[in-house]
């Protein structure tokens, strides 16, 4: 049987529902990171369970500020995008 996918548009919208629950009432989801923009964003395709699941979701890292790769620090920014690349695409 087939997957179902489910198209939402952003899962971030809330996260502010999620921010004020207690890590006790909060859910673990399965995720495969599928890109890597830049050194501090991602895409990834999350299993809900039930052969649910959501693909293109942007995921940002909290607490991470990398350089952008458009700009003056680009260099920095391509490089910080490849070491983020290597330690978590596909995973």
């Amino acid at each position: 049987m087939a997957k179902t996918v489910v198209d939402i548009p952003r899962l971030a919208k809330y996260a502010w529902v999620m921010a004020s629950l207690s890590p006790a009432k909060l859910y673990h989801y399965r995720a495969t990171i599928t890109a890597v923009y830049d050194g501090d964003t991602c895409t990834a395709e999350v299993d809900l369970g039930f052969k649910v699941t959501v693909r293109g979701e942007k995921i940002r890292l909290a607490r991470i500020n990398a350089p952008e790769i458009r700009g003056a620090n680009r260099k920095a920014g391509l490089a910080s995008r490849d070491f983020l690349r290597e330690l978590i695409l596909g995973r």
